[in-house]
């Protein structure tokens, strides 16, 4: 929600809560495009106001940027406290990588205050690379293709859904010929 800024596109809550509509959609998880693109404080309040505004409509999914993190506090208790859902991770927008080593911490910190984890990937490198950061955690995690080629990853969302269970993927963008049919035959 809000403004992206590689294509200048802008959802306002008014409007995506009509798409919503349209679609019989009741819920959907969401952030506000300051906490990805710009900001991760405040676009993470952004975010927790329109959930507020909208509740029972809006999922508010706070949004983290490692070379932002504060490996000292309580960062990830306070969000679940002010109401966020959910806490989401999205390197491609943010330019940060898998292998820092300041996601070690922000597992081991996840791992204590129990939020469910979205994990955006642009590539199959970072699918795996983010299957051995977040495998650690108990809560469900969703991997999220942010770039096209997710109908690439088939194999390995089997493989990763065989090996860990709490392990989900979106196929929003998957578009190879009876590949959600095969993934509901195998993973479920």
């Amino acid at each position: 929600m809000g403004r992206e800024p590689k294509y200048g596109l802008e959802n306002k809550p008014e409007e995506i809560l009509v798409k919503m509509n349209l679609r019989n959609i009741d819920m959907a998880l969401f952030a506000d495009f300051e906490a990805v693109y710009y900001d991760m404080i405040s676009g993470n309040e952004t975010t927790l106001a329109l959930a507020k505004k909208y509740p029972n409509r809006l999922i508010p999914l706070a949004v983290i940027n490692p070379w932002h993190y504060d490996a000292t506090g309580k960062y990830f208790w306070e969000l679940k406290e002010s109401g966020f859902k959910a806490i989401g991770f999205f390197s491609h927008y943010q330019l940060w990588k898998f292998d820092q080593y300041v996601l070690k911490r922000i597992v081991k910190d996840l791992d204590e205050v129990g939020l469910p984890v979205v994990v955006g990937v642009a590539s199959l490198v970072e699918l795996g690379q983010a299957v051995d950061i977040f495998k650690e955690i108990k809560t469900p995690v969703l991997i999220r293709w942010v770039r096209g080629g997710g109908y690439n990853a088939i194999a390995d969302e089997i493989a990763i859904a065989k090996d860990y269970k709490n392990f989900y993927f979106d196929i929003g963008n998957l578009v190879a010929v009876d590949a959600i049919k095969l993934l509901s035959e195998k993973v479920g």
